[in-house]
């Protein structure tokens, strides 16, 4: 509930469902849950301590962990700490395919590589061209490095790419450091006026009440 209601732009409900999480079980006997929901609302510091190391667990060893390290760093402006953990994400000895290219294409950007993390980039985006799955998240981070990298063309069609494949969170298009790029364009004021729109049919469908006690 949490995942779904973060997608979709409803972060009370997630930051709600959260809390019914954290109370389900003794936080010794809990897995290490990565709080994204956190950086959306603003709560940096619980996203920060959701990203501890957590020995042998598969966020480590996949190079998740360090990806979002890395990320928040960025958010922040310490690009020195984004840079490092990126590279450790990248060496991430059983690391997910799609975490440890998107970490080495910010890697690229943050040592001036820019050419470098360009071509990787559009490789990387021309090799997903097609695929149908609900990965609009993820897709929002393509459209991040892209703006990062003074492509607003690209960017923004990602951006839009993203919306289209379920990301929904108003709050993060609006917030994140990395698209500030594209907030002029009339294509990205129109993209955040559909946002809204379906974010609010999705508030009136699942309203906070949804998770009351009953």
């Amino acid at each position: 509930m949490a995942y779904a209601a973060r997608g979709a732009g409803l972060l009370p409900l997630a930051r709600k469902a959260m809390d019914i999480r954290d109370h389900l079980a003794f936080a010794e006997f809990q897995p290490q849950a990565l709080d994204i929901t956190c950086l959306y609302t603003g709560e940096l510091p619980r996203f920060a301590a959701s990203l501890r190391d957590q020995p042998g667990h598969l966020r480590n060893t996949s190079g998740v962990t360090p990806f979002y390290r890395g990320y928040l760093a960025l958010v922040q402006g310490d690009t020195t700490e984004a840079r490092q953990e990126f590279h450790r994400a990248t060496a991430s000895i059983n690391g997910y395919p799609n975490i440890t290219r998107l970490s080495r294409i910010f890697e690229l950007i943050l040592e001036g590589q820019r050419d470098e993390a360009w071509q990787q980039l559009r490789e990387y985006d021309q090799e997903r061209i097609g695929m149908r799955e609900p990965d609009g998240e993820f897709t929002i981070r393509l459209a991040e490095a892209y703006a990062m990298l003074g492509d607003r063309a690209s960017a923004m069609e990602m951006a839009t790419r993203a919306f289209s494949r379920g990301f929904g969170c108003t709050a993060w298009y609006e917030r994140s450091p990395m698209l500030e790029p594209l907030r002029g364009l009339p294509k990205w004021k129109a993209l955040i006026q559909h946002l809204k729109e379906r974010q609010s049919l999705m508030e009136d469908r699942f309203p906070l009440t949804l998770l009351d006690e009953g």
